[in-house]
């Protein structure tokens, strides 16, 4: 099941705000995802 288009807004935000800051850029866009997407599973 596909992530609703709100959800991939939220995380492109969360994203946007985070990618100067975070040298772990990768790890935290795969856990900030897996949890969106869990979310709209659950």
């Amino acid at each position: 099941m596909l992530p609703k288009l709100s959800t991939l807004l939220k995380l492109a935000k969360a994203l946007d705000a985070n990618i100067n800051l975070n040298p772990n850029q990768e790890s935290i866009i795969k856990i900030e995802s897996n949890k969106m997407i869990n979310n709209e599973a659950g």
